[in-house]
């Protein structure tokens, strides 16, 4: 395939409550739609939206990035996984320009063999995705929002932990867990925040309280494997993911290195940590999609790690791209973490994400992905 160029539409979405990231106080939700353009004239879209105080790119270095890919791209046919990884023009980029060019051009191929973009990754892909409620705040915000998600319709919840000292967290977790019922699915989210002790604090603490797992609870993520081992608390990987990067993980599971194997055969402590994990959250924008090659491995169930995708607060277009890539992965149905959408007090999209009970329709999402409100998206001409 050969590639012509791109438009970049940047979009800034007020959100309904401001959002404190990492010390970081965002009002409204900025990022850019590229529109690649073949040689053919089909145009496929993608989304690059750094999250402050998570990506290390910022807007303006992000559009830098996406230009500089475009322009490498419009230099030589393109196919899809030709090249090994790494050798790709986005391969060196931004995650998040990883993220937004790999998923337009993947909608142009989705487009050229008549599919849509869950369908050309994995044939067998869901046409519905289950989501999990966003906690965020302090306690009495938290439970308050427990009880609208479950008039809501929903069973999974996603605690954002680690902000508290670890004696107010536990309290908040006990009580989220009673709000929602023994049945309910509750995770926990860390976010790093803790050293080794704190969370082994944190873990004994729990008691009866059942949880799926904790999300990045450690500072120092080569020691996960060590806290689960030593308290017995599953425990999942985000911020790991990328620290690690798809190329090293990709290598490790063709090495046979990320089965259930005794910790031994573990190269080193990260190793371990990944393979030992309970999920993988896997943020596209924060991370990059997972290399085709891995990816088909990963649809393939070559990793029996549940894959747990999730949002970075991007906007419903690049939200639906996520999901897309949420009903490829897991035998079964997983709880995607989708629900930053219901922050957002407008969209780039002219229709409301199709979401009823705590399910999102792929079929009609997919319908609408190519409508956007004109007047949320400013062209970003060239320099």
């Amino acid at each position: 395939m050969r590639i012509r160029g791109a438009r970049y539409y940047q979009y800034a979405l007020q959100l309904k409550r401001p959002l404190i990231l990492r010390g970081k106080t965002v009002a409204k939700r900025e990022g850019y739609l590229i529109a690649i353009e073949s040689a053919d004239g089909a145009i496929g879209y993608g989304e690059v939206a750094p999250l402050p105080g998570f990506s290390l790119e910022n807007m303006e270095s992000a559009l830098a990035s996406a230009r500089h890919v475009v322009s490498a791209l419009t230099k030589s046919e393109y196919t899809l996984d030709a090249e090994p990884y790494g050798a790709r023009p986005w391969d060196r980029s931004f995650a998040s320009v990883r993220f937004g060019v790999e998923a337009a051009l993947l909608h142009l191929h989705a487009q050229a063999e008549g599919k849509t973009l869950g369908q050309l990754l994995n044939p067998r892909c869901r046409e519905a995705v289950s989501l999990n409620a966003l906690l965020l705040g302090a306690r009495e915000d938290v439970l308050e929002q427990v009880a609208r998600r479950l008039d809501d319709g929903y069973r999974t919840f996603k605690l954002k932990i680690g902000q508290s000292r670890v004696d107010d967290d536990l309290a908040t977790v006990h009580a989220v867990r009673e709000a929602i019922g023994e049945s309910a699915t509750l995770r926990l989210d860390a976010n790093q925040a803790w050293v080794y002790e704190d969370a082994v604090r944190f873990a004994r603490g729990l008691g009866d309280c059942r949880i799926q797992y904790v999300e990045e609870p450690l500072r120092d993520a080569a020691y996960l494997a060590r806290l689960h081992d030593e308290t017995g608390i599953a425990y999942a990987v985000d911020e790991t993911l990328t620290q690690v990067g798809w190329w090293r993980i990709l290598q490790w599971l063709r090495e046979g290195l990320l089965c259930k194997a005794p910790e031994s055969d573990a190269p080193n402590r990260l190793c371990a940590t990944i393979r030992s994990a309970a999920a993988w959250v896997i943020k596209p924008t924060l991370a990059g999609l997972p290399p085709i090659g891995l990816f088909r491995d990963l649809v393939d169930g070559a990793v029996s790690t549940q894959m747990v995708l999730s949002a970075a607060f991007e906007s419903g277009f690049g939200l639906g791209l996520v999901a897309n890539v949420a009903a490829c992965l897991n035998a079964d149905d997983v709880a995607a973490g989708l629900d930053t959408y219901s922050w957002l007090a407008e969209d780039v999209l002219m229709e409301t994400l199709p979401i009823e009970d705590a399910v999102l329709d792929l079929v009609e999402t997919n319908a609408m992905m190519g409508r956007f409100r004109q007047q949320a998206l400013v062209e970003a001409v060239n320099e």
